[in-house]
């Protein structure tokens, strides 16, 4: 007993409540946020509590795709659109068990705005990602949209979820304060918390980030309640920290295969027109890069792999992307006196299925990529890759010698080779892409939702969550 209240037998929603309630008037008047000098700590609770409608932005694109009598209520908390989220999410809210509200902590990637890796103002979507989806956008405090450490900043979520008691709470990530925020609202409501992460142990780390994340994240995954794992090095990193084999459930980082490949359906056939707008000879086999052109992405190794093999088969190299290494990039093109070099420059979602269909080689030579997408997308398009150790899907794609190739990442000798074997014979691409196309029709969005649906089965059924609810 303190203050009149007998804390021990308060529930923790109540308790919340009251948290709420009394901070405006505890917290002195002059006390601010260091991220926003105007918005005092009073402000900052009075917005969650009092002015909810004003601090989401309703969607109005769900139409008759959200199943309307589902078993589970679920609430996924993202950072920002992200095209392939969004994609799994709208399949989800079609399964008739399932009902989704997704919160999205900024609209970082529908505005044009500066990224800071491309140097110039790029729009990664626009608002019809959006459709086929219930969602609510958070207002969000941090200065920036773009996720970081500090941003999204969006303390309405724990307010959303003490209202609406969803039946379980799926958290993208555990990098920015948007999914703590949403982790603290969850376990405040008691409502069981799914994880889904792309993370891996293939990077290197710093002695400090190590030890970290050893004193961190068993604590932190200890009050999770089930884990979607995206690949079998994400399953590994759950693993090592503590995580045990009934709390993992499948869940690939697939893409919208069916959008893929209906594109390579309708672009393929075209190759030889795609290859003549671009200026590139129409019996010249295409060798694609898809991705920011930056050092994590290593796309000087495949620059100068090329170098040693594209005489031998009149080969092209097609890079599609911007970034901070597009400029020396091409001055290395223009001083080393290469020929066949195209840089395409950034291209979105819906520009991307004419520079697959002209490709016949797919090569991502990065030096840390735990779930690349352009990858799932090449493979749609019955592409054979070439990938590096370092990509983390790599081992269940990329079967080595059958449908693409796995190097060591920084081995340009290496790549050099597996570059020449699939320029060199245009029936080994065809067999290899075909295998690609048969090994990424099975990591689909259909495999998502089953796996969804039995951690949400486990969950609610251990945690008694769903309060008498059919």
């Amino acid at each position: 007993m303190w203050m009149g209240i007998n804390w021990s037998a308060i529930d923790s929603r109540t308790l919340l409540g009251k948290v709420l309630r009394l901070s405006s008037c505890l917290l002195p008047k002059g006390m601010v946020i260091g991220m926003r000098r105007d918005l005092k700590w009073r402000r900052f609770f009075a917005i969650g509590r009092q002015e909810v409608s004003s601090a989401v932005r309703l969607g109005v694109s769900c139409g008759d795709l959200i199943a309307g009598d589902g078993n589970f209520r679920l609430a996924a908390v993202v950072t920002h659109p992200i095209h392939y989220v969004v994609s799994l999410l709208r399949e989800l809210s079609r399964h008739g068990a399932v009902r989704v509200m997704v919160y999205f902590g900024s609209d970082h990637g529908l505005r044009e705005e500066v990224d800071p890796t491309f140097g110039r103002k790029v729009k990664w979507y626009d608002e019809s990602v959006l459709v086929g989806i219930r969602f609510k956008f958070l207002r969000n405090y941090a200065w920036r949209r773009a996720p970081s450490a500090w941003s999204p900043l969006n303390p309405g979520i724990i307010l959303e979820l003490w209202r609406e008691r969803y039946d379980a709470v799926l958290v993208h990530g555990y990098t920015t304060p948007c999914a703590w925020l949403a982790l603290l609202g969850a376990w405040l409501t008691d409502r069981p918390v799914l994880f889904r992460g792309e993370a891996d142990l293939l990077a290197p780390r710093s002695g400090l980030r190590t030890w970290m994340k050893r004193k961190l994240l068993p604590w932190l995954f200890r009050r999770v309640d089930g884990f979607l794992y995206s690949c079998s090095a994400n399953a590994h990193y759950y693993k090592h920290y503590g995580v045990p084999d009934e709390k993992l459930f499948f869940c690939p980082c697939a893409v919208d295969n069916e959008f893929w490949q209906e594109q390579a359906e309708r672009f393929k056939p075209r190759k030889r027109e795609l290859k003549e707008q671009y200026g590139i000879g129409v019996d010249s086999p295409v060798a694609l890069f898809v991705g920011k052109l930056i050092d994590r992405k290593r796309p000087q190794d495949l620059l100068r792999a090329f170098e040693g093999v594209y005489r031998n088969y009149n080969a092209s190299l097609v890079f599609v992307g911007d970034g901070t290494l597009r400029g020396e990039l091409e001055r290395e093109v223009k001083e080393r006196g290469l020929e066949r070099v195209y840089f395409l420059g950034f291209k979105n979602q819906t520009e991307l299925g004419p520079c697959y269909g002209m490709a016949d080689v797919f090569v991502l030579p990065s030096d840390y990529d735990p779930s690349p997408k352009a990858l799932n997308e090449a493979m749609n398009f019955g592409l054979p890759v070439i990938v590096t150790d370092r990509v983390g899907t790599a081992p269940d794609l990329v079967h080595h010698g059958v449908n693409g190739f796995i190097y060591p990442v920084g081995d340009v000798g290496a790549l050099r080779r597996h570059l020449s074997e699939l320029l060199e014979d245009s029936g080994r691409r065809e067999h290899m892409g075909r295998r690609s196309l048969e090994i990424v029709s099975r990591w689909s969005f259909e495999e998502d939702v089953r796996g969804i649906l039995k951690a949400l089965d486990y969950v609610c059924s251990r945690r008694g969550s769903r309060d008498g609810r059919n």
